[in-house]
């Protein structure tokens, strides 16, 4: 198995890998905060396809079906887990499909995490990259990986490169639609009368992966002409004790993360 460092590329050819079959990357990690990984499939720009080529928990599969998100656990775990399965068959991609990005991302500076391996698999493990805590510092976000195209060949980067400004400023930085500005960045000069910022403004701040969503669930309003519909949206939530291996797993945060982009 070959172990890839920070910095290193090279051909899928030279770790025993065939680009015209099925790839598995794993995500195994070891981390008391929850972390999120996501997947973006570029252009020859280094520009997201469409908003709908960012693979992640809540969109587990591109529109080619070639990007698919088989596995996610969401919970911080005290010992080493599985965190997320990709699978990618690379010869099948569009042609405009230039690289794909895997990108780590959480809400409080990485550098909590534990450890973070990434293993490439077909049958076999092929590669395998090493992160620690001191790899990330206080970065929110960090490009982990990329598979790319050079002269018509599949190859492999161990990037590794950080954003402090955490997922919002990936997805800006790759062409996505983030919403420009923010409340760190208001305007010191305005009149002393402070204005209620906006509800995405905030969300930007405290949950920038729900600005995305409720972008998403704002395009399906349209095509099905609701947009002009006022209406309200409720979410009860049982809380006895029947259904605590339901909050414990992580379920009832995936309902709520669906339902709220919608409320939005």
């Amino acid at each position: 198995m070959n172990h890839l460092t920070v910095g290193q590329r090279a051909p899928l050819s030279n770790l025993a890998i065939n680009d015209t079959a099925p790839i598995t990357l794993k995500f195994t990690r070891q981390s008391p905060i929850e972390i999120d990984i996501s997947c973006f499939a570029l252009d020859a720009a280094g520009k997201l396809i469409n908003d709908d080529y960012m693979v992640f928990y809540n969109q587990p599969t591109s529109p080619c079906g070639q990007i698919k998100l088989t596995h996610y656990e969401s919970q911080p775990t005290a010992s080493k887990g599985i965190q997320a399965e990709f699978e990618v068959n690379l010869s099948k991609l569009d042609a405009n499909i230039d690289s794909l990005f895997f990108v780590l991302s959480a809400d409080t500076p990485l550098n909590q995490i534990q450890s973070l391996e990434i293993g490439i698999w077909q049958q076999l493990q092929k590669a395998q990259a090493e992160y620690q805590a001191a790899d990330f510092a206080q970065q929110q976000a960090s490009m982990l990986m990329q598979l790319y195209r050079k002269g018509g060949v599949w190859r492999v980067s161990n990037v590794a490169q950080g954003f402090n400004g955490g997922l919002a400023a990936i997805v800006q930085h790759f062409g996505g639609d983030v919403e420009e500005g923010s409340p760190q960045a208001a305007d010191t000069t305005a009149a002393p009368v402070q204005a209620k910022p906006s509800l995405e403004k905030v969300m930007l701040e405290k949950a920038p992966k729900l600005v995305n969503l409720a972008k998403k669930a704002t395009i399906s309003l349209e095509k099905r002409q609701l947009q002009q519909l006022t209406a309200k949206v409720a979410l009860v939530l049982d809380a006895s004790g029947s259904m605590n291996r339901q909050y414990k797993k992580g379920r009832v945060q995936e309902v709520v993360n669906r339902i709220l982009p919608l409320a939005v």
